[in-house]
């Protein structure tokens, strides 16, 4: 009897023994899941964080790229010192490299590119806007804007809404200078460079940042008009 009760006892401790041992090991799973979610949880929360900072960070760019545009209008001497700061605080949000401005002049339906900073090519000529039929006229009688990649290049190209103007490039994006219903022209950027590419957030900001161009112009433009008929007084007076 005392014999069939130490084995009774001792399969009783075994069985006890087994279960403490299954229960360390699911409390040991159960330890490594949750410090996996607090790892994965730690990793989103980084990365959430990062992209606050970065968008923080972009937005910031933007609004002082606005203002030095804003400033540049008052301060330069000319059109084309104007445009050179504009392209200066273009290359300060995106790669600018290549970089052109177009202006279209309604009255006599010229398309002219006064800036011109390119690699590969020279400056187009001045010509008839309905005779030019790259991205830039595209951009101009549509109202529309160049997005990065290829996709939307290639539709219009297989729709035979644009020709090929130019060297083919890596990447572009291009914006229309509006002012309020008019287009005064457009504003590019491309890179020639495999590895330099351009994002959605590129896309966004240039659209964003060429009608700050296209509202400086116009007033550079009527300060610029103003100043040569107060020259035009002094001499008459």
């Amino acid at each position: 009897l005392q014999y069939h009760d130490i084995n009774r006892d001792r399969g009783l401790f075994y069985r006890l023994q087994e279960h403490l041992i299954a229960d360390q090991g699911r409390i040991h799973d159960e330890l490594l899941h949750t410090q996996a979610l607090l790892e994965e949880q730690n990793v989103t929360l980084e990365k959430k964080i990062e992209e606050r900072t970065e968008e923080y960070l972009r937005s910031n760019k933007v609004q002082t790229a606005l203002y030095e545009i804003a400033n540049a209008m008052s301060l330069s001497r000319d059109v084309h010192e104007f445009y050179a700061q504009v392209h200066r605080v273009v290359g300060e949000l995106m790669y600018a490299g290549n970089f052109f401005i177009a202006v279209y002049d309604e009255t006599t339906g010229l398309l002219s590119f006064p800036y011109f900073v390119d690699e590969k090519d020279s400056p187009f000529p001045t010509q008839p806007l309905d005779e030019f039929h790259g991205m830039t006229s595209y951009m101009i009688r549509t109202g529309n804007s160049i997005r990065h990649g290829s996709d939307q290049f290639n539709t219009l190209l297989e729709n035979q809404e644009v020709e090929i103007a130019g060297t083919p490039n890596v990447d572009g994006v291009g914006a229309p200078l509006r002012a309020g219903d008019k287009v005064l022209g457009a504003i590019f950027v491309q890179s020639y460079t495999p590895g330099i590419h351009y994002t959605e957030q590129d896309d966004e900001i240039l659209v964003y940042v060429a009608q700050h161009i296209a509202t400086a112009l116009t007033r550079f433009h009527a300060l610029e008009a103003e100043r040569l008929r107060n020259n035009e007084l002094a001499i008459l007076y």
